[in-house]
């Protein structure tokens, strides 16, 4: 029996790990819709999507229009005439058009209805949330508001951020996904479950000035802040005017109020401790213009103006 012929959707690296799986298990696409190249670093050259760059190691045809919305790309995906859309991180709304004319399956990482929206991972991390989880469910007209096949939860690691916590849960969605193709083949799906819509909570697209720390939060809010804008934008502060970033933090006195947050209090080989307006956040890697990600220790050495106990973080 042949396999069906299956569009895969996707842009971003979490989308990567169901299409390697998908390949694995006899599950090629046929086509693989993914976003336009776009420029990026120093030089500014053109860089395929992550999807793109799998799809094309593997010669899987590639579709990369700049809209889905109009009447051209409806035709162009009806020229394909797949018996499955799979959608995974894809980066845009798929129009119900397109929906309404093949069976549609999408990898959620949360578990839904909780977080539905662009970015549950970092609502998973921004909120301290026990628990998190990864879902498949049909698609619909209503985002992320489709009824559910599968659910997996999974446990949320001490150290996780939104890299480690999103590989983990694509990871276990990519078994399940299988799980979904094998179960359409021999037509033995089980029957959806509505999503309980007195439980929905969203998860609204993250901006760049989200990441901005305010120093008179509690340091478990900014520590969090730290692990859910990991990758992108990256939590961030001003130090003598000058900009930096923080990737990896700590936190220690949580109970305790101070009066002058945002204050280097400490300098030790752990890091730079900066008080919140409860606790005292660690800095423990960090990154200046013009330099790469490194431990503060290290910045420190090349920097040790910016860094003064006594000193406040914010100040221009």
């Amino acid at each position: 029996m042949s396999k069906p012929s299956i569009m895969y959707a996707g842009s971003d690296r979490f989308a990567c790990q169901p299409l390697e799986r998908m390949i694995e298990a006899g599950y090629v696409p046929d086509v693989v819709l993914t976003n336009p190249d776009r420029r990026s670093g120093r030089g500014r050259k053109l860089t395929p999507t992550p999807v793109k760059a799998l799809s094309q190691q593997h010669a899987i045809p590639t579709w990369t229009p700049l809209s889905i919305k109009d009447e051209n790309a409806f035709e162009t995906f009806q020229s394909y005439n797949v018996d499955l859309f799979i959608c995974v991180a894809y980066g845009k709304i798929i129009p119900t058009q397109w929906l309404e004319t093949v069976d549609a399956f999408n990898i959620h990482p949360s578990l839904l209805p909780k977080w539905r929206g662009c970015s549950p991972i970092e609502h998973t991390l921004l909120f301290r949330d026990t628990v998190a989880g990864v879902s498949i469910i049909e698609m619909t007209a209503k985002i992320d508001a489709g009824n559910i096949l599968f659910q997996k939860q999974s446990h949320i690691d001490k150290e996780d951020n939104t890299k480690t916590l999103g590989d983990r849960l694509f990871l276990e969605g990519s078994d399940l996904l299988i799980q979904t193709l094998q179960l359409w083949e021999s037509n033995a799906l089980p029957k959806p479950i509505d999503q309980d819509d007195s439980k929905v909570t969203f998860a609204p697209k993250i901006s760049k000035q989200d990441a901005t720390i305010d120093w008179n939060k509690a340091a478990e809010e900014i520590h969090a802040m730290v692990k859910a804008y990991y990758d992108w934008p990256v939590a961030n502060t001003l130090i003598n005017g000058e900009m930096l970033k923080i990737y990896l933090s700590d936190v220690r006195n949580c109970d305790i109020e101070n009066s002058s947050p945002g204050q280097i209090i400490a300098i030790d080989d752990f890091g730079v401790w900066v008080t919140c307006r409860h606790g005292e956040l660690c800095i423990r890697e960090g990154l200046i213009p013009g330099k790469r990600r490194m431990p503060i220790q290290e910045i420190i050495k090349g920097r040790k103006d910016l860094f003064v106990v006594g000193e406040y973080f914010g100040a221009t």
